[in-house]
């Protein structure tokens, strides 16, 4: 069996149309996944300096929960996500969050790296 590949004008402009009417098409449902029941609910382990940096990168999610072992740090932090449960053991929020995050953005220090 023999395929045709020749290409003629019309069957150019008509392939070219097709994909051009999927770039229109696609924006649009790329602005309705933006919506609040499509956030994440995210818990962060550290919540100032690198982790200051990396919430910054999931502002825009729930940040549902925050762990510091530094009370101090962890009320500075905390004061970005009003609402944030803060707990001062991560193995805490861990047992008591679990049912409500969907990711959990781990930022210690790097004395805690091994």
């Amino acid at each position: 069996m023999q395929v045709n590949r020749q290409i003629t004008r019309r069957r150019l402009i008509q392939t070219s149309a097709v994909v051009a009417s999927g770039v229109f098409v696609n924006p649009s449902a790329a602005q309705e996944s933006n919506s609040p029941n499509e956030r994440l609910n995210i818990a962060s382990i550290g919540c100032t300096g690198r982790a200051a940096g990396n919430l910054d990168g999931v502002a825009s999610q729930n940040i549902v929960a925050i762990a510091d072992i530094d009370t101090n740090l962890l009320e500075k932090g905390s004061a970005r996500f009003e609402g944030a449960a803060k707990y001062s053991d991560f193995r805490e929020l861990l047992d008591k969050e679990h049912e409500k995050i969907d990711a959990v953005v781990v930022s210690t220090p790097d004395h805690c790296h091994a």
